[in-house]
């Protein structure tokens, strides 16, 4: 999206569905990254950083769901990815 003076905007990713299009250097600072296991329920915080030492900035968050493995059952791909906003002051 491009602001009218013609300076990139960042793209909406309020919701989970849009992560998919969206890499991790173009997600905001503000916003905090998670999982839900489908298998079992379980939720987690994701280390945004250390993906991005590992995969790189330019990876699609997207196309990490398989490679996600639940820390208290151990399914494998059957993950679903959380974002939400941080308080910001």
């Amino acid at each position: 999206m491009k602001h009218r003076r013609g300076v990139d905007l960042l793209p909406d990713v309020s919701d989970a569905g849009q992560l998919i299009y969206t890499t991790l250097e173009m997600l905001p600072e503000f916003y905090a990254l998670g999982c839900r296991c489908r298998a079992c329920g379980h939720k987690a915080m994701v280390d945004r950083w250390e993906i991005a030492r590992k995969y790189g900035k330019g990876v699609y968050i997207g196309s990490l769901g398989s490679r996600l493995s639940c820390s208290k059952c151990g399914a494998r791909g059957n993950s679903q990815w959380l974002v939400g906003k941080l308080p910001r002051d």
